[in-house]
């Protein structure tokens, strides 16, 4: 089985290094790896140019979604695993992962579990971030607890469902697990482990004043069903209140319209 392994990347030359040795030390060979410049101005070009791996320069910084989904548009592999370019995986990961995968031909989507550093020292994942074995669409609804590095998913359903939702800045991936829970249930490879790190600054969660805007909109594309509706209505009193709270004009009228959208 060939596996198209993406990395996105945005001036994190050092970072991205990392990040492809961790693709490069892998115990499983079947692997294609495709990365993406999406509009670095740090070097990362010019270094990418010297690599045998498959790379995509985009002249302008796009997005980390148009950056997945462009790398995707070139994968040979029937498989997809994301990597992001401040993470690493443990060398066993893709093959642990393949080897669930053809076990269970059913599948079409799984996850790994995730050990979070910050500024390099290991800190405790939150309970609440805890997995079940069979992720579904009621699961997702909060928030999402599964990261894009963890994941592995077969070619044919991410070209279905569109790829990632360009016009998000963040909560991409909270999007596309929504849409895809309603296709296929999400699975957990608990012996897959990668490092997720946090803390630098360049990281788009320290951007955003608010998740939960960006939430919003991705719940907005399933209003009709009657939890993803009582979820809207829970996130935009949360919204609503600090942006009473903060005296925010632009997220009070944001709550206005999308309190009148969902009745629609």
């Amino acid at each position: 089985m060939l596996v198209s392994v993406i990395i996105p990347t945005y001036n994190r030359l050092q970072l991205l290094q990392r990040a492809i040795s961790s693709v490069e030390a892998q115990s499983y060979d079947e692997v294609e790896l495709i990365i993406v410049d999406d509009g670095s101005t740090d070097g990362t070009k010019e270094y990418l140019e010297g690599l045998k791996h498959k790379v995509i320069i985009l002249s302008d910084n796009c997005g980390v979604s148009h950056a997945r989904n462009q790398g995707v548009s070139i994968a040979k592999g029937e498989t997809i695993a994301f990597l992001d370019s401040d993470d690493l995986w443990h060398k066993e990961k893709l093959a642990r992962q393949v080897a669930f995968h053809q076990n269970r031909p059913d599948i079409l989507c799984s996850f790994g579990l995730e050990q979070w550093f910050r500024q390099g020292k290991r800190v405790k994942r939150p309970k609440k971030y805890e997995a079940a074995a069979v992720v579904g669409f009621e699961n997702l609804l909060e928030f999402t607890f599964i990261g894009p590095s963890s994941v592995m998913i077969e070619k044919n359903l991410f070209v279905t469902l569109d790829g990632f939702d360009e016009s998000l800045k963040v909560c991409e991936d909270y999007d596309l697990w929504l849409r895809l829970s309603q296709k296929a249930s999400m699975h957990l490879v608990s012996d897959v482990v990668i490092e997720k790190h946090a803390g630098s600054e360049d990281q788009l969660s320290h951007s955003v004043l608010s998740l939960e805007p960006y939430r919003v909109k991705a719940l907005m594309k399933h209003k009709h069903d009657d939890k993803a509706k009582e979820m809207i209505r829970k996130k935009l009193e949360i919204i609503y209140k600090g942006a009473v709270k903060h005296n925010n004009q632009e997220l009070l009228e944001f709550c206005d319209y999308y309190k009148k959208a969902l009745v629609y």
